[in-house]
């Protein structure tokens, strides 16, 4: 079997690594802290590896009863096995292995902890399998009872002997492939930044109806590893979903909704490795569901979602996380005695009387039917950030719900599905409703009866335990006004939960301790006492999907209004922080007020956090518990996830892979031109331009480059993100980073100065406009020569110094005519004649 795995490509020492947080870019020095100063470096040792674990002979099917007695060995697509480690083995790292199967049993489990510990020294309870529940993969033994099911009745016969051998032979490999890929994933450990957050998917429904509204966790998280050149290397999801969208008609090999997301999100991040698990999935079913159109529909949703996230203002974490694990006994509910067994045997029309003929058998044959089941519970804690939560067997939602709410939904993350899948874990609830996830259900799994409701009590007091401390902190169920002071660090938090709401209108949710839905209609009003006088900086932080997005708020603050518009972020759970500009403050008791800028309609306006009010100059970044000391914080609160041209022309640029010697990469006036066919080389020219980009957009798709292993890349663009506000320092530092990345691969960039705007421009005054790009062009220009990178500079061709000549200016006055591509292709041509490139 072929094991994948990523690797990072050394870096320049000058590169300044970077962490995105969407609006805001954090510049470090990599050399700046250390372990022995008791503060631990920002980049974390990350390796990721994927395996094949596609049957190599026909194999039963695993997961629907209704299917045919018949092996198959039709492939739609592979199954795989994927390990990603964090941490060194100085720290003790942690091991995340899915697998695409329907569960995982603790026999094979333990096998591969067993030796991850002796061989590598890690902690069992650093180590975690995460099945992804697909109903479209082999039998492992989890399941083989339901295999006995042959219609109208139960037949007691054992399998065909070779259907029985090819499911032995599967099962009893699966360890050693688990132990090869978690250990490549060890040896290829490499710089990264890790980040995690929150989004949303939607097409999971409660499949019970019994209770009105029947929960669904909408939940997205994940956790992004980037390389230190700012590419993709892995990301890691959860979303609470049965693999069930195709039904027990497929007799076919694949991994549901979940291998298509995960095949999506590597093909348009080349070179990426995407890992999925299941949260409490126990009883949500995907809808629609029984298509290849629902299964595609339901891939490209959370690949949607997740792009918009990755470009997200996301949290660090800095060092691996630490583990505890627990095994608790689950008590069954009135274990059948021989009697009891001998009654129910007789039923030979349901999966009950089958149980209890297996059981009886067991019981002559001199064993004791147990009377609880061994479940497993594991936390890691992740820098006192986030805490994510492991759970054995088929977990229903209403263990989200519940522990979200008891230690906060913004910093928790639920894998269910883990470890040890002997069975579904029932709430009270569900088992008072008495449906399949309570009763019917436990006989396919090959227990004698149902579990008494004391199970919810073990598990939720399980999980208490286990814990860490400062996720439990007494949560705010109200908001309610007190007077703010200053934190150690000087700054002041003004928290929702802190907040006097005018009516007690606004919906305050407890889970993530914010405003729901703060409308127009709303009001927050602060009462905080200043320590000091001076100058400060107000930054907001809210959430609003970008289809809401757009409205118009103001913060009044010492009688000055500072006005600002909602940027869309991936969801209502995305939270993320933006400037709203800079005040003066007396010492003393000041009043703040919050509320819509346009006070028509009812429309809601964002997810409120809170504000934040910073002392003028302050040099870390005050968001993030964190030990990093930033050298800047740069406001760029343009995200280039909010151009709707990005994503298209991403999909577009993976569909193509075949070596390019010529990349140009820039924004739409790179786009319009048919650069292969103007410059004469049909099959060496790769055009990845995109209209609207920005040059941090650049950064983030320069897979999309290297994918083509070209020689030489001509990095157009600058003048859309001076349009946007993003300063000219930040733009520079783009392209810096672009040069750098760049020649670690090898690859001659050549810069292009922004091009002047002629006087039909629009959007912004163009004399004004003018000077700004002229600015830019001369840091361009100084950049180019510290760099020794060659540029090009149309402006002494097609502008008069002052404004772009009408000749070359296109009706918008900004893009350009065939006669000014005309002269860029002339520039061009001479510097791959310079380099030696032929066409």
């Amino acid at each position: 079997m072929k094991v994948v795995f990523n690797s990072i490509l050394p870096i320049s020492n000058k590169f300044l690594f970077i962490i995105f947080l969407s609006s805001f870019i954090l510049v470090f020095n990599k050399s700046s802290f250390s372990q022995k100063n008791g503060v631990i470096n920002e980049e974390m040792q990350v390796g990721v590896a994927t395996i094949d674990i596609t049957p190599k002979t026909p194999i039963r099917l695993a997961g629907y009863a209704a299917r045919r007695e018949t092996e198959t060995d039709k492939v739609l697509q592979g199954l795989s096995a994927k390990a990603l480690v964090l941490g060194s083995d100085e720290q003790g790292p942690t091991v995340i292995i899915t697998v695409d199967l329907v569960g995982i049993t603790w026999r094979i489990t333990h096998q591969v902890v067993n030796f991850l510990s002796e061989k590598y020294g890690i902690n069992p309870a650093q180590i975690a399998i995460f099945a992804s529940h697909t109903h479209s993969g082999p039998e492992i033994g989890s399941l083989i009872n339901i295999l006995q099911y042959h219609g109208e009745h139960f037949t007691d016969s054992l399998l065909p002997l070779n259907q029985l051998i090819h499911i032995a032979e599967y099962t009893e490999s699966l360890p050693k492939i688990l132990e090869r890929v978690a250990s490549e994933a060890l040896k290829n450990r490499k710089p990264a930044y890790v980040s995690w957050g929150q989004g949303q998917a939607f097409f999971a429904k409660n499949r019970n109806p019994i209770t009105k509204g029947a929960p669904v966790d909408v939940s997205l998280p994940i956790l992004k590893i980037i390389n230190p050149d700012g590419s993709l290397r892995a990301v890691f999801v959860n979303y609470a979903c049965h693999g069930t969208t195709l039904s027990a008609n497929f007799d076919i090999i694949d991994g549901d909704w979940i291998g298509e997301a995960e095949h999506i999100i590597e093909t348009r991040h080349p070179g990426a490795i995407a890992l999925i698990a299941l949260g409490c999935a126990g009883d949500s079913d995907p809808f629609p569901r029984g298509s290849l159109k629902d299964l595609r529909m339901h891939g490209e949703e959370i690949a949607d979602n997740v792009d918009k996230l990755l470009t997200a203002q996301l949290q660090p974490l800095i060092a691996p996380p630490a583990g505890e694990m627990k095994w608790v006994k689950l008590p069954l509910k009135n274990v059948p005695g021989v009697s009891e067994l001998i009654q129910i045997a007789q039923n030979r029309n349901s999966v009950e009387g089958y149980e209890a003929r297996l059981n009886l058998e067991a019981v002559e044959r001199g064993k004791k039917l147990s009377q609880v089941i061994n479940y497993p519970i594991q936390i890691w804690n992740f820098d006192n950030k986030m805490a994510m939560l492991n759970l054995g067997g088929e977990v229903v939602v209403d263990y989200s719900k519940m522990f979200k709410n008891k230690f906060g939904a913004e910093h928790l993350w639920i894998n269910a599905y883990a470890n040890d899948i002997q069975c579904y874990i029932p709430s009270k609830r569900i088992l008072k409703e008495g449906v399949y996830e309570a009763v019917g259900s436990i006989y396919w799994y090959n227990h004698p009866t149902t579990f008494d409701p004391k199970v919810q009590d073990i598990i939720v007091h399980t999980v208490d335990d286990l814990m860490p401390g400062i996720f439990k902190a007494t949560r705010p169920k109200l908001n309610q006004q007190e007077l703010i002071h200053e934190t150690k660090n000087g700054i002041y938090h003004l928290s929702s939960w802190l907040a006097g709401t005018p009516g007690n209108q606004v919906n305050y949710i407890p889970d993530w301790r914010a405003f729901y839905h703060f409308s127009t209609q709303d009001q927050a009003i602060w009462k905080v006492n200043i320590k000091k006088s001076g100058k400060y900086t107000v930054y907001i932080k809210y959430a609003i999907p970008h289809h809401e997005a757009g409205k118009d708020f103001v913060l009044i603050a010492n009688k000055k209004q500072l006005k600002g518009k909602t940027i869309g972020t991936p969801s209502w759970f995305t939270y993320k922080i933006q400037e709203l500009g800079s005040v003066s403050l007396k010492s003393g008791i000041q009043k703040f007020i919050l509320k819509s800028f346009d006070n028509k309609g009812t429309d809601t306006i964002f997810n409120l956090r809170g504000v934040f009010i910073v002392p003028k100059g302050y040099q870390s970044y005050p968001f993030v518990s964190s030990p990093f000391k930033a050298k800047q914080i740069l406001n760029t609160s343009y995200s280039y996830w909010d151009n709707p041209n990005y994503l298209p022309r991403i999909r577009l640029f993976a569909q193509d892979t075949s070596q390019k010697d010529i990349v140009m990469l820039g924004n739409s006036l790179t786009e319009r031109e048919d650069w292969a066919k103007f410059l004469g080389s049909v099959v060496h020219v790769a055009n990845r331009g995109i209209g609207s980009d920005v040059t941090a957009g650049y950064i983030n798709r320069l897979n999309y480059v290297f994918n083509l292993k070209p020689k030489i890349c001509f990095i157009e663009g600058g003048v859309n993100d001076l349009a946007r506000h993003i300063p000219q320092d930040t733009i520079i530092k783009h392209l810096s980073i672009l040069i750098d990345t760049l020649r670690t691969r090898k690859i001659i960039p050549v810069l292009t100065t922004a091009s002047l705007v002629g006087k039909n421009y629009k959007y912004l005054p163009p004399k004004r406009f003018n000077k700004q790009i002229r600015e830019l062009d001369f840091a361009i220009g100084r950049l180019a020569k510290s760099e020794n990178v060659k540029v090009i500079d149309l402006n002494p061709l097609i502008t008069n110094g002052k404004i772009l000549l009408s000749k070359y200016a296109d009706s918008d006055g900004i893009h350009y005519t065939s006669s000014a591509y005309a002269i860029w292709k002339t520039k061009i041509e001479k510097i791959l004649n310079q380099v030696g490139i032929e066409r």
